[in-house]
């Protein structure tokens, strides 16, 4: 920031301070003294303008003294307010200018021999060249802030270009060799080998990748304190997703706190859930005795199940596919054998689980039981009997928990599952 401009913004605030004393003085005044109904009209139109560009002032202040750490979006913001208070105070300006030469004009100099008109024309004239000074003032902070807000945009966009690569509309299966935390990132290692809308990556300790609507942006960074990275991820983040539409991120805490130290508006995130992550090296023994038994689902029961799905994706992760998307779903869960159902006596599904083969690890999903038959150990004694299946197979089972609910994670835990990770699912406040 010009420190010319600068010290001219620090007179003009102590110059809007005591003209706003002076309003609020001569309101008064006008009030309980001189009681006319056009001058305390005049004076309190005059007062609240003054008032606000004195707090408008000191947030200025504020932020000039730290333009080059605050948010675009926030100096724009304040850009588009100095725009409104440099337009209102030429307004100012140029009517008090009026108002002290509309006597003049009409009975010449000789009414000022008056004392009264000459006060309100010495007064009016004032309110006119401090008017001035103050759109003069504001028009050269916009003036600076527009170039503060140009030069990140450019440096940001420099910077993105030459630290990391942007690849568009594909798979990107090599980056599962560069994560190191697979049971915490099993899913994104999932989704990289499927078709992303976009994914970023320096190819060494980060990685970006967001498929599509509904579905997050992943976020996995290896070294989450290390400037650089954290600077480009926050880059990204911001340019790429944050300011063009409402997206969801799954991030690391750490990771997250990081990134709004560079752009306040991450600090400003609505958390819908904290998501833990477990994986199961030994199982225990569980007493929760029920009714009915594991088995495989069946062809005819399709309908049922993509029902099942659609309540459980509304209830756990709040998508609403629809049935014909939740049909397929199922269907490719059952040809691909990764399906299993817990029944009743009366042969009726009232809890699922599915597996998810990666490597040596078997990430188990779609855990729901059905809202009247809960509290009955369906869904216990189905994770563990799928989970010691998966164990007999020479796999490592996995699993992600919402941490907001303390049952199902007392649950894993009684089976022998371990947390082992903690990530966030974050959005912005509405």
């Amino acid at each position: 920031m010009n420190k010319k401009i600068l010290t001219f913004t620090y007179i003009m605030m102590c110059i809007s301070a005591l003209v706003a004393l002076l309003m609020v003085t001569m309101l008064v005044v006008s009030i309980f003294v001189i009681q006319a109904l056009p001058t305390i009209i005049i004076f309190a139109i005059l007062t609240c303008p003054a008032i606000l560009l004195t707090l408008h002032y000191v947030r200025c202040i504020k932020l000039l003294k730290k333009a080059s750490t605050t948010d675009n979006i926030v100096l724009t913001k304040f850009q588009n307010t100095s725009n409104g208070l440099s337009a209102l105070f030429g307004i100012v300006a140029v009517s008090t200018l009026i108002v002290a030469w509309f006597p003049v004009m009409f009975y010449g100099w000789k009414i000022l021999q008056e004392e009264t008109s000459l006060f309100f024309f010495i007064y009016f004239l004032a309110i006119c060249i401090f008017s001035s000074l103050f759109t003069v003032n504001l028009a050269l902070i916009n003036k600076e802030i527009g170039k503060l807000v140009g030069d990140c945009h450019q440096n940001t966009t420099t910077h993105m270009k030459t630290s990391l690569r942007h690849y568009k509309f594909t798979s990107k299966p090599e980056l599962v060799s560069i994560i190191d935390e697979s049971v915490t990132f099993a899913m994104l290692k999932k989704i990289l080998h499927y078709n992303c809308t976009d994914i970023f990556t320096n190819h060494q300790s980060f990685v970006i990748c967001y498929t599509n609507a509904p579905y997050p942006i992943w976020i996995w960074c290896k070294h989450p304190y290390d400037t650089n990275d954290i600077q480009t991820i926050a880059d990204v983040l911001k340019v790429e997703f944050w300011d063009k539409g409402d997206y969801r991120l799954i991030i690391s805490e750490d990771l997250l706190q990081e990134i709004a130290k560079i752009h306040h508006v991450f600090a400003k995130t609505h958390k819908k859930m904290s998501l833990f992550s477990y994986e199961l090296r030994q199982i225990n023994a569980i007493n929760y005795k029920c009714d009915g038994h594991m088995r495989r689902p069946k062809p005819t029961e399709i309908d049922t199940l993509a029902m099942h799905y659609h309540n459980a994706s509304i209830e756990m992760e709040g998508h609403d596919f629809s049935m014909e998307d939740c049909k397929k779903i199922i269907t490719g869960y059952i040809q691909n054998d990764e399906l299993f159902v817990w029944v009743d006596d009366n042969d009726e599904i009232v809890a699922t689980a599915n597996k998810i083969l990666d490597g040596d690890y078997a990430k188990i999903a779609f855990v729901y039981t059905l809202p009247t038959h809960r509290r009955k150990g369906y869904a216990i004694n189905l994770v563990h009997k799928v989970s010691q299946m998966l164990l007999d197979d020479g796999l490592i089972p996995i699993l992600y928990t919402n941490g907001g609910y303390a049952a199902s994670n007392e649950c894993y835990k009684k089976i022998g599952y371990v947390q082992v990770g903690k990530l966030v699912d974050v959005e912005k406040s509405k």
